[in-house]
Parts: C-alpha cells; sequence; structure tokens
C-alpha cells in the first residue's frame, strides 16, 4: 500500500518541479521581453532594473516554497490519514499550484502589457528637458515644441478620458 504512495509522490514531486520551472520560464520570458521593448524605445537597460527581476524572482520562489511546504504537510497528512484510517483524500499540491499559475498570469499580462505609455513619459521628458535648457529662449522652446509635433504628427493619438 505504501509503495502506491511513494510512486504518487515521486509523480507530485515532479509536477512541484515543473511549476517552478515554468515559474522561472514566465519571470526569463518578462525580462527579456522588457529588454526587447527597451530596445525599441532607445532606453538605458540598467542594473537596478535587473536586479527589480532577480527581487521579483527571490520573492515569487518565496511564497511558493511557503506554498510547498504547506502542500508536503497536508500530502502526508493524507497519506496517514488514508492508511491508517482507510479515508480517500485527493492528494494535490493545491497551493503550489495556485500560487503558480498566480505568478504566472501576473508575468503574461507583464510581457502583454502596452508600452506605449512608457514611451509617451519618454517623450515627455524629452520636451521638459528642452524647455528646462531654453528657458530663457522662449522662440527656442517654441521651435522644440514644433520640431516634436511634426515628429509625431503621423501617428495615432489616443484620446483622453
Amino acid at each position: 500500500m505504501l509503495e502506491a504512495y511513494k510512486e504518487q509522490m515521486a509523480i507530485l514531486a515532479l509536477l512541484i518541479g515543473v511549476l517552478y520551472i515554468v515559474v522561472a520560464a514566465c519571470v526569463i520570458g518578462d525580462l527579456i521581453s522588457g529588454i526587447r521593448k527597451a530596445r525599441e524605445r532607445g532606453e538605458l537597460r540598467t542594473s537596478r532594473k535587473y536586479r527589480r527581476t532577480i527581487t521579483k524572482a527571490r520573492d515569487y520562489y518565496t511564497l511558493m516554497i511557503g506554498g510547498t511546504i504547506v502542500d508536503t504537510a497536508l500530502m502526508f497528512s493524507a497519506v496517514y490519514v488514508g492508511h491508517f484510517h482507510g479515508w480517500s483524500i485527493p492528494i494535490f499540491p493545491v497551493l503550489t499550484f495556485l500560487i503558480a499559475v498566480g505568478e504566472c498570469l501576473v508575468e503574461v499580462k507583464s510581457i502583454f502589457e502596452h508600452s506605449g505609455k512608457k514611451a509617451d513619459l519618454s517623450d515627455t521628458a524629452k520636451i521638459a528637458a528642452a524647455i528646462v535648457a531654453h528657458r530663457d529662449e522662449p522662440e527656442e522652446i517654441a521651435k522644440k515644441v514644433v520640431e516634436y509635433i511634426n515628429d509625431h504628427k503621423d501617428e495615432p493619438q489616443e484620446e483622453i478620458e
């Protein structure tokens, strides 16, 4: 009887390992997507942003390890109750699974987010810098604003709500 439980636990350990790998793949996918978007916008890729990814992965795995510990205790309790009392309780790492799904959904949402808003903020910062640099020269400020408008007149405009 315990042999069946051992086989089931090995399969569940494999499943938990796959969940950890899937979360890592999602974090790496988000990192690659972020690097690609930064390149397209001409932004610097700084070590601070890379550290944020490492911190995010650490937080994700801390939560997953906690869920796995709770799931392990519940699964061994289910084996005990099943073996010694004859109760049939399904054994599945529910908490680890739900945490992994939640973390992956967050990462997938991050990958597919619209990046236009960041570009708009970058353009706004460039205009503000030009205004500050030429604060004593109103003609130069007007020239930079007109230049910006002409450079972006063919882009689709978003409606302001």
